[in-house]
């Protein structure tokens, strides 16, 4: 039988139930709980001041923030304001560039074409403000002789666009995503500056990585208005191409170069003529997209064999000389492959040797209206003559890749054939077979996705610039020429190429004794 016994209040001294025990006084008052134990014997007089100096020092925390809320509020009623103290904002200009605003004797006219903030991708909702403040920060040097606008040619209608084509200004596409889904945007971005007895300068598509160095070339742009700057010829060659060096140095200086022994291209060249290479590392390629990125471009031309020629009594037998692989090596890269077979079609031309006028299957005469040169600056004019050309391969995706999309400049005709490369002498009657393929690549045109980097142009054979070629009579070799350099000389390319952009470092391969002591310092 359980027996439960009840323990009323105060059954037992000292204990009490927690409903009923006497509240007692607390240790600290409320004033004296802000405090440390240690603090409780000062005077009540100081600790007075601590609270008051503490509830001050919280006043004027919100208060200061009240301040720069309201000050930040004001700035951007008066316009952008930053605070430069590295010197790379792009309002903060140049000494040079102030000292040349400030003694411009003309007065300076500049407008701004450009797409509203609130119709740019969101990439680029900053690129119409940021050119902005370039601008007035040009004016503010020389503000009684320069003067600037900004225009939307599509919110002025038809009247705004007719005004920017009359000026050459155009827009431009760009990528856009919206709702996980790629597009393309057509938008304004360009610079047109005006002064008297000057030609205008037109600055075309300017993005986001343009504007740390929009100012040097603006600035260059300016200095040259009145003497265009030569550009200067980089060849590396072999020595049946001597004079390509000398038709080039009618148009500006010429740098002969040695890319097989020495893969830098020096900083002075501004357009590259590269002939059937020798040699083709890793070094070689990154020495070439580099100077790519820069702005400048270059002329590769080459094979990946050659025809030697023995006159026979009653006919002339060929052989065939394997190029190194260093052709194939440098074009891989870029997203091109020269195929290693012989190539022969309909259309063929005669080649002027030592030993008289030679017409072979292997001569493949590329009428105009078989190459297109629209993306240069004269329309291609008379024949070219492309001996033992290696048909260029185009790989779209690689290409894209590199930053590049191919455009196909010059083909064979609708019914080229291929061949083995022969193992020994062959003559023209050895050639009546083959395959027959479709049209084949003999100019192709690599251009950057940004305008503003340097273009590669390649000819599946290094024959039109071949001396007793280059100059032979019924070709247009010296007029395709002319056309190259009237291209890639252009001082508005050349001017773009030598303003220094700045870029990340290369990162330097560790030694072998740096290996050992990263790896055993990982290990252990």
């Amino acid at each position: 039988m359980a027996v439960r016994n009840h323990i009323g209040p105060a059954s037992l001294r000292g204990f009490w139930p927690r409903r009923n025990r006497p509240r007692r006084p607390a240790v600290l008052r409320l004033d004296e709980r802000l405090f440390r134990l240690h603090e409780l014997s000062q005077p009540p007089e100081i600790q007075v001041l601590k609270r008051h100096f503490l509830l001050q020092i919280a006043l004027a925390f919100a208060l200061l923030l009240g301040i720069v809320a309201y000050a930040s509020r004001l700035l951007n009623l008066t316009g952008s304001w930053t605070l430069d103290l590295a010197g790379d904002d792009i309002a903060t200009l140049a000494p040079a560039t102030e000292r040349y605003l400030r003694s411009l004797e003309t007065p300076l006219s500049i407008t701004y074409f450009a797409t509203a903030r609130e119709n740019m991708p969101a990439h680029l909702k900053e690129l119409e403000p940021q050119v902005r403040r370039l601008l007035s920060a040009l004016r503010d040097q020389a503000p009684n002789r320069i003067d600037y606008r900004v225009i939307d040619p599509d919110q002025s209608g038809r009247a705004g666009i007719g005004y920017a084509a009359s000026k050459k200004a155009s827009s431009f596409s760009v990528r856009r995503v919206l709702h996980d889904e790629h597009s393309e945007q057509k938008i304004w971005s360009s610079l047109v500056i005006a002064r008297a007895n000057a030609p205008e300068v037109l600055v075309q598509s300017i993005e986001p990585e343009h504007l740390p160095y929009l100012e040097e070339y603006v600035i260059a742009q300016l200095q040259a208005g009145r003497a265009p700057p030569q550009p200067t010829f980089g060849v590396s060659a072999p020595p049946p191409f001597q004079l390509l060096a000398a038709f080039l140095n009618e148009a500006g200086p010429v740098v002969e170069l040695d890319l097989n022994s020495n893969p830098t291209i020096p900083p002075e060249i501004d357009v590259l003529f590269w002939i059937q290479p020798e040699v083709a590392t890793p070094e070689h390629v990154r020495q070439l997209l580099a100077f790519l990125e820069s702005g400048r471009s270059a002329i590769l031309a080459g094979s990946t064999y050659q025809i030697g020629y023995s006159p026979q009594e009653d006919a002339v037998s060929y052989w065939v000389h394997h190029a190194p692989p260093a052709w194939g090596q440098l074009l891989q890269p870029f997203g091109l492959r020269p195929v290693p077979d012989l190539l022969v079609d309909k259309n063929t031309g005669p080649v002027i040797l030592d030993m008289g006028e030679i017409v072979a299957p292997f001569h493949l005469r590329v009428l105009p209206a078989f190459y297109n040169m629209k993306s240069f600056a004269a329309p291609g004019r008379g024949g070219l003559n492309f001996v033992a050309a290696s048909a260029l391969e185009v790989d779209p995706r690689a290409v894209q890749a590199k930053g590049f999309h191919a455009e196909i400049v010059g083909t064979t005709t609708e019914s080229p054939r291929v061949l083995p490369l022969p193992t020994g002498p062959f003559t023209d009657a050895d050639l009546t077979g083959g395959l027959t393929v479709p049209k084949q690549n003999l100019l192709v045109l690599l251009k950057p996705d940004d305008p503003w980097q340097g273009q590669l142009f390649v000819l599946a054979s290094a024959s039109p610039f071949q001396d007793g070629i280059i100059n032979q009579p019924g070709y247009a070799h010296r007029v395709f020429l002319q056309n190259l350099i009237r291209t890639y000389g252009q001082p508005e390319r050349v001017l773009r190429g030598r303003v220094e952009k700045g870029g990340p470092q290369r990162l330097v391969p560790p030694g072998a004794l740096a290996r050992f002591f990263w790896r055993f310092f990982a290990v252990f």
